[in-house]
C-alpha cells in the first residue's frame, strides 16, 4: 500500500492475532497497521491504514476413535 499524501511505498510496522465475531462465529485475523516511511511527509512515522486479513482455519479433531485403532 502507498501512503495517500506522498504515494511512497508504506511498511507493516506491526501485527498481531486477533478473533472477532462475524455472524455469531470467531473468526481469526491477523490485523496490520501500516505507517508511512518518508521523513519528509506530513504523515510519517504515523499509522495511515490498518487491515485486517482473514485467516483461513479449520476444525480438527485428532483423537482416535476406536473404529481407527486396529
Amino acid at each position: 500500500m502507498k501512503c495517500p499524501v506522498c504515494n511512497i511505498e508504506a511498511r507493516i510496522t506491526k501485527n498481531t492475532t486477533v478473533v472477532k465475531m462475524v455472524d455469531g462465529l470467531p473468526k481469526v485475523f491477523s490485523r496490520m497497521e501500516y505507517k508511512c516511511m518518508n521523513p519528509q511527509c506530513s504523515k510519517y512515522n504515523k499509522v495511515i491504514k490498518r487491515e485486517d486479513v482473514e485467516i483461513p482455519t479449520s476444525i480438527v479433531n485428532d483423537e482416535e476413535t476406536e473404529s481407527e485403532v486396529e
